[in-house]
């Protein structure tokens, strides 16, 4: 549902860019520019604090 949401807000931000309105366009996508700024601060904070891994860390090697 989300992603057909943020279909439509795509489409309309480039139909406003394609009138030469880049206010609108900003305006339109600027909720889902926060968004992804509030997700990239949780993903750095669980890097740094090892509770998320940015690869599958590998599985122990028996010797």
């Amino acid at each position: 549902m989300s992603t057909d949401i943020y279909a439509e807000a795509d489409t309309n931000a480039r139909r406003a860019l394609a009138n030469g309105d880049m206010a609108s366009a900003r305006s339109i996508l600027q909720p889902w520019a926060e968004e992804v700024g509030e997700l990239q601060l949780a993903a750095k904070l669980g890097l740094t604090l090892c509770d998320a891994f940015l690869f599958m860390p590998a599985p122990l090697r028996s010797l």
